[in-house]
């Protein structure tokens, strides 16, 4: 005796288990060029990034305050060279 039925139509998932492990193909070493402390990081880790991406923003009151104090400086240093260079060619040159 044979028995027949009627087949079921359903959605079948596969799927299989394996245990592994998984590793960049690439890698990149991070160091800093200037010093200072990191005021925010812009990515998290293991995320994907691109080339020209901000990662970090260092605190920028440090190298303000060195600005700050270096501008009066510089500015005096360069109306005396326009002052030398009026007085070499003369007015109106």
């Amino acid at each position: 005796m044979v028995s027949v039925v009627q087949p079921i139509a359903r959605e079948v998932i596969e799927w299989d288990e394996y245990i592994g492990r998984l590793e960049s193909p690439e890698s990149v070493e991070v160091r800093a060029r200037v010093s200072g402390y990191l005021d925010k990081v812009h990515f998290k880790e293991g995320k994907e990034v691109k080339k020209g991406d901000v990662l970090f923003t260092i605190d920028p009151r440090p190298y303000q305050a060195e600005y700050d104090r270096a501008k009066p400086s510089v500015d005096a240093r360069r109306a005396r060279l326009i002052w030398r260079r009026t007085m070499r060619t003369g007015p109106g040159v």
